[in-house]
């Protein structure tokens, strides 16, 4: 049986299938709740992997928002916090600076709309590692599960990784692109501090690791705390790989937020992400070259890393009504 098959189980991919239900579909992905909108648990809550705004989530009427306009402080120069964040890469665009022009949240935050979302497609799902895409003869093949023949192949996934899984006629390949971008190493935390707006503060001083430290009061979405709590996000960009960022340096994120005037922060608990994908690099017109061949061969490429383009929820939301 042929069907369409949906690499990535992305947000694109849900409202994809939303819109078009067809019960024999199937999402494969390399693991569950894989994507930056799936959320990650703090202090026994759920929160999101990565601070985020909208504009009006347009086609989701029926989630409750609460909006928003922060503080924006800039510490040091606007200049050199440029560059700390894209470390001497092209971005397209940085998004982070996007948060300071305010927008909605959803009371139970973007990761509780994509689980909402999540619930309504019910079509089979397949968490396994790609081995390639053969698409001259529409077959995927994962590492456990074995073989999927498709109709169509449609994929939100990192175009840098589909790329390198890609197979076309006679054992080809798919040429060398580069694909530039910045990873985010992002300490999420629950503190104890009184606060009153949501608060983003863009640092451009080297002596401070984080360059962006997003606050955000918890009294927003609870009314009923008996005690004042802040959600602390704490970003630093990186190049290296993840594996070589860890000890003091990683301990700083949380302590230089007390230097930027939270002497009294008490933090209470808070994970560490990596967010390899986090700034998305400009790119050339041979990545165009790419993508038209992969559409030669019925291949689809949705959402931010699958078309490699930085986007809102918004903009991924925008044409589409559900």
């Amino acid at each position: 049986m042929r069907r369409k098959v949906y690499l990535g189980e992305s947000l694109s991919t849900l409202i994809a299938m939303i819109k078009e239900p067809h019960p024999q579909d199937l999402i494969a992905d390399l693991w569950e709740r894989g994507s930056l909108l799936g959320g990650i648990e703090v202090c026994g809550m759920e929160f999101d992997r990565v601070p985020m705004l909208s504009k009006n989530l347009p086609g989701l009427p029926k989630l409750e928002l609460i909006s928003v306009k922060p503080a924006a402080v800039f510490i040091g120069s606007e200049s050199s916090y440029n560059v700390r964040v894209s470390r001497n890469t092209d971005v397209q665009r940085n998004w982070l600076l996007e948060l300071s022009i305010g927008g909605k949240i959803p009371k139970k935050f973007f990761n509780g709309m994509f689980k909402e979302l999540r619930s309504r497609v019910t079509n089979e799902r397949v968490y396994d590692i790609l081995s390639r895409a053969e698409l001259s003869s529409r077959k995927v093949r994962f590492l456990r599960y074995g073989t999927i023949d498709y109709c169509k192949l449609v994929s939100s996934l990192p175009l840098p990784y589909v790329m390198g899984k890609a197979v076309l006629n006679s054992g080809k390949t798919l040429p060398l692109v580069e694909l530039n971008y910045v990873s985010l190493l992002v300490e999420i935390a629950l503190a104890e501090y009184k606060i009153e707006e949501y608060t983003v503060i863009y640092v451009g001083k080297s002596n401070i690791i984080p360059h962006t430290v997003v606050l955000i009061p918890l009294r927003l979405f609870k009314e009923d705390l008996l005690s004042d709590y802040v959600l602390v996000y704490s970003i630093t960009s990186i190049k290296r790989p993840y594996k070589n960022y860890k000890g003091e340096y990683v301990d700083r994120l949380l302590k230089d937020v007390r230097k930027l005037g939270f002497q009294d922060m008490r933090f209470l608990c808070h994970k560490l992400i990596f967010e390899k994908y986090g700034l998305l690099g400009t790119v050339g017109p041979e990545v165009g070259e790419v993508v038209g061949t992969l559409k030669d061969f019925n291949v689809e490429l949705i959402g931010r890393l699958g078309t490699w383009k930085e986007m809102s929820i918004d903009e991924i939301l925008n044409y589409v009504s559900i």
